[in-house]
């Protein structure tokens, strides 16, 4: 994240890296990343970094539920690395974020927080799309921007 790299000390990311994780996963079911470029939100500002960060975070937290569920199925264990990318710390690693969001004080701030996780969510969905059609699914409910 460049607005991160140009805000040295503003928030530890490179600790909560979660491509590596996503590999192993990947590696271990026999597969390999599609290699398809995702647009992505760039934030400008602490506000729309946390717009961001709430949606990266926060799937962190869901792949939580994920990882429980997909141990349930009746299949060979699957690779859940990715959904338990923070381990033990995973509840600490939340209230910190929540803690860095609370830096918002206005409501001009909040609004584009706002914003921005919706992009945020809007991007995942669209490279979803995007990667389902190369595999040949019909997909066409996502236009790309």
């Amino acid at each position: 994240m460049t607005f991160l790299d140009d805000q040295p000390g503003l928030f530890d990311y490179r600790s909560r890296l979660k491509v590596p994780a996503l590999d192993a996963d990947l590696a271990a079911l026999g597969r390999q990343p599609m290699g398809r470029a995702m647009h992505f939100p760039m934030p400008q500002s602490v506000a729309a970094l946390i717009g961001i960060l709430y949606v990266m975070e926060g799937s962190a937290q869901g792949g939580l539920m994920i990882a429980r569920l997909l141990q349930t199925l009746p299949i060979a264990p699957l690779p859940t690395a990715y959904f338990r990318v923070y381990g033990d710390t995973s509840a600490q690693k939340w209230r910190d974020f929540l803690q860095f969001a609370n830096r918002l004080n206005t409501r001009e701030e909040m609004d584009s927080a706002a914003a921005t996780a919706i992009s945020a969510f809007d991007a995942i969905y669209c490279h979803m799309e995007d990667c389902l059609s190369q595999l040949g699914a019909d997909c066409s409910t996502c236009e790309s921007a």
